[in-house]
């Protein structure tokens, strides 16, 4: 059994799955994340250096949040699409999660929702469809950001927060978006929201649950 998350961006595989996986490894399932686009584009417009240094930043950010979850061994796929423009590029991430899912035997597919605000998150979620997994289930991430009603609908799977969780611990290795020029500043505040909060998982329309 594996499960594959696939996250447009470093950090929200820890945002919207932290509990899903370390759950699912506790089962002894193995655990593979894919990243989607290189992240490269949450400080805006950088110089070609500048935005290097970040994507490589943010790759390193990614591996500490699995170390902080206690996740050992991961299988794990950075695609390095371009931040931002992820529906241009949709053939190239299909094919490429398609070989991934297949290397790793995945068995349930989790991405983000395709009511989510950002658009690399809707393009992850419509690549999704195209990808053979038996199970597939969306997680929504944006509405957490804007402070939106998170109640869980009726169907979804849910994982409440649990003492001593280490998911706090992931948010804050991802040190580069709580800097003040991010476009989406992770606060303290936000990374609270997001930890009081359950993980919610929607059920794919037409998949066998």
């Amino acid at each position: 059994m594996s499960l594959l998350v696939l996250a447009p961006h470093p950090d929200d595989e820890v945002l919207g799955c932290a509990r899903l996986m370390v759950h699912a490894q506790a089962r002894g399932e193995v655990v593979a994340i894919a990243w989607l686009t290189d992240g490269g584009g949450s400080h805006g417009d950088l110089p070609p250096a500048s935005r290097a240094a970040l994507v490589a930043r943010r790759r390193s950010e990614a591996l500490a949040g699995l170390a902080a979850l206690g996740l050992r061994p991961v299988a794990t796929r950075f695609l390095g699409l371009p931040d931002g423009a992820l529906a241009h590029h949709a053939d190239a991430a299909r094919q490429e999660v398609a070989v991934f899912a297949a290397a790793c035997g995945a068995r349930t597919l989790v991405v983000t929702d395709r009511d989510d605000g950002h658009p690399d998150h809707r393009a992850a979620c419509a690549l999704a469809d195209r990808i053979a997994v038996p199970r597939r289930y969306s997680y929504p991430v944006s509405g957490r950001y804007d402070g939106q009603d998170t109640t869980p609908p009726p169907g979804a799977r849910v994982i409440p927060p649990r003492p001593g969780e280490r998911k706090r611990a992931a948010l804050l290795c991802h040190a580069s978006q709580m800097a003040e020029d991010a476009l989406y500043p992770l606060t303290l505040a936000t990374i609270e929201r997001f930890c009081a909060a359950p993980e919610v998982f929607l059920p794919w329309p037409g998949d066998s649950r």
